[in-house]
């Protein structure tokens, strides 16, 4: 009789108690034809929302849904910094302890700490990048199978003696950061790292459809396929690869997601005490005080007033996001099985929107800048002058491209590596603004011979960006082999028609121009700045991105 009352509690607990009515509208780009996802909502201890769209595996037409198992991707990291806060909680680790401790032969002299590793203010490089440059890649210019290990990604970290930047001076994301944590659950506990897990969280939180790829190719039962978005309804399968963990290779279903995300309201890890949920949502501060607004695998920040714990995954053919709003009790669990990440994120911060609104808070959205604007209509020819592409580099050394098209007679902004972005509304004949997914205003006032323009989102400081094109540098004054001395790391530059190229073994790098003396790598994000003698000789190039900076290669 116990077991069958604790089974309709169960159920009741899963069941849809919500009466709230979500909008088909936040399930638009979910085709019932196409790869697609699950979107979930917890409310108060109860699962309030959960439904799939479309399909899990096209060819075979099985549907998304809550009993799939999905590829969290980044989202993994928030498991993995859980094992470090247990660890911490038995008196085993101390964030404050040196990546020195952990790794003795380490050459790099800053003091970095297990603390910058969580926030991502370490200042390493990313350690595939520094496998791929090393020359061990195959013919299809990707890091051969025997050199894309956990391994081999630490001997590259080895090798190196300096950082991209300052441990705690800024807040820079990059996947390595977790693998090394991984690596050092490992060192601490004695034991593999999915045991590790397995033991600390899974079993204690019932999460028995959870699992490590800690091999190459390991596919699991009911695992959704993955699809890289090609625009349009076009979609290209694409299959995981695996093996290293810590940073993503996490596949989990939405239900075991639930329970990981009730967790966050009452504890049962560890020693089921409350400041561990305390501990990991709370961001680090930097070195200048500011706050990083990233702690332990968590992004900590403010949605429409509202405090919000959450983080996002990409793996390139997988997306999810995972969203904890504290002081409302509310968790939403977004997973699909394509690369649109915005549509994913899209999806998730509206389904949060309509719970926030309806039941939790009364106002949660203030009224947005947006609304206070008075529109006029341009004709198109009027606008074609504002097209093109626009560039800046950051304090960091960090390129920022923003394209300007013409949709429908209308103004629209896109981020590089985004899908089209929001639509621009005329106040003036120069200053325009936007409405993002998320409900925030950007305005955009271009400059009067249309070089250029500056761009303001919501109420942070502006900055100018420069129309990208009217540099043209002379490419053959770069041409040649460069070298970095600390890890022997070799490209040879080379002139492609009216662009840069830079080589590694079959691996290409294209580069446009991006300014005086620079260039732009788009499939990389990257900013290769090229330096020369007082003869106004080429010397050598740094590569800036965001996961791999200030890396310097010499001219030979």
């Amino acid at each position: 009789m116990r077991a069958l009352f604790l089974l309709v509690i169960s159920l009741l607990c899963w069941a849809d108690l919500s009466a709230q009515v979500v909008p088909d509208s936040i399930f638009r780009d979910w085709k019932p034809d196409g790869p697609a996802g699950v979107a979930c909502v917890v409310s108060k201890g109860h699962v309030a929302f959960i439904k799939g769209f479309g399909l899990s595996d096209v060819d075979r037409k099985l549907p998304n849904g809550q009993n799939v198992k999905y590829d969290l991707a980044s989202n993994a990291k928030q498991f993995t910094a859980m094992c470090i806060a247990l660890l911490e909680e038995q008196g085993k680790i101390s964030r404050e302890d040196l990546l020195k401790k952990y790794y003795p032969t380490l050459k790099i002299k800053d003091d970095v700490r297990i603390k910058n590793l969580l926030d991502h203010t370490s200042g390493l490089r990313d350690a595939s990048v520094l496998a791929t440059l090393s020359g061990k890649v195959n013919l299809k210019g990707e890091v051969k199978k025997k050199f894309n290990t956990k391994e081999y990604y630490i001997q590259c970290l080895l090798s190196e003696n300096d950082l991209g930047y300052p441990p705690g001076n800024e807040m820079a994301y990059n996947n390595f950061n977790y693998v090394l944590l991984a690596d050092i659950v490992e060192k601490v506990s004695h034991q593999k790292f999915s045991k590790f897990m397995d033991s600390a969280i899974f079993k204690p939180l019932g999460m028995s459809q959870t699992f490590l790829r800690e091999s190459r190719g390991l596919q699991f039962e009911n695992e959704s396929v993955g699809y890289l978005w090609r625009g349009g309804n076009k979609y290209k399968r694409s299959d995981p690869l695996g093996g290293i963990v810590g940073d993503h290779n996490m596949v989990a279903t939405v239900d075991d997601l639930v329970r990981w995300q009730l967790n966050f309201f009452d504890n049962k890890l560890g020693n089921k005490d409350p400041q561990l949920i305390s501990k990991i949502s709370t961001p680090s501060n930097l070195n200048n005080g500011m706050t990083s607004r990233y702690g332990y695998g968590l992004f900590n920040t403010e949605y429409k007033g509202v405090n919000v714990v959450w983080h996002g995954g990409d793996d390139g053919r997988q997306t999810s996001m995972l969203l904890c709003f504290p002081d409302h009790d509310l968790s939403v669990i977004v997973l699909a099985n394509s690369s649109r990440y915005n549509v994913t994120e899209r999806v998730a911060f509206q389904l949060a929107e309509v719970f926030l609104q309806g039941s939790l808070v009364e106002p949660v959205i203030t009224k947005n800048d947006f609304d206070e604007f008075t529109f006029i209509k341009i004709d198109e020819k009027e606008l074609r002058p504002r097209v093109g592409m626009y560039t800046r580099v950051t304090p960091q050394g960090l390129p920022q491209m923003i394209r300007i098209n013409i949709d429908n007679g209308q103004l629209i902004e896109t981020w590089a590596h985004s899908d089209p972005g929001p639509f621009l509304s005329a106040v003036t004949g120069s200053h325009f603004v936007g409405k993002t997914v998320t409900n925030r205003t950007i305005s955009i006032q271009f400059d009067n011979d249309n070089s250029g323009f500056v761009y303001q989102f919501q109420k942070n400081e502006p900055v100018h960006f420069a129309k990208s094109g009217e540099v043209r540098n002379t490419l053959n004054d770069y041409r040649g082999r460069y070298k970095n001395e600390s890890t022997s790391a070799k490209i040879r530059v080379k002139k492609k028609g009216d662009h840069l190229v830079a080589r590694k073994g079959i691996l290409r790098i294209p580069m446009s121009d991006f300014a005086k003396d620079q260039f732009y790598a788009y499939n990389n994000d990257a900013l290769f700045t090229f330096v020369r003698d007082g003869k106004g000789v080429v010397t050598s190039v740094r590569a800036d991105a965001p996961d791999f900076r200030n890396f310097w290669f010499i001219k030979k």
